[in-house]
């Protein structure tokens, strides 16, 4: 391993916590991204619309929990589909 893959590593090591501590709460507060969405609000996803339709997958209400934990959008609703590009330090 290079010397940048070793220090790239150490701080990805040192950073993941940090990462982790960010999302936890207190068991029972509410998190700001936290919002109880009455039932039948959500969207089924266009590409598991055929294995509900055949029986093979329950609805997108009986998936769920009771209460999800929905995350704000910072821009704009996202769209399904497209590429995933990943970058790896590996040799």
């Amino acid at each position: 391993m290079t010397t940048r893959g070793v220090l790239l590593s150490a701080a990805l090591a040192l950073l993941a916590p940090f990462a982790l501590l960010a999302g936890a709460t207190e068991e029972g507060a509410e998190s700001s991204t936290q919002m109880a969405v009455p039932a039948g609000k959500y969207k089924e996803a266009p590409m598991l619309a055929a294995l509900v339709a055949s029986g093979e997958l329950p609805p997108v209400d009986e998936r769920l929990p009771l209460e999800p934990r929905v995350a704000p959008p910072v821009e704009e609703v996202g769209t399904y589909g497209g590429t995933l590009h990943v970058v790896s330090v590996d040799k």
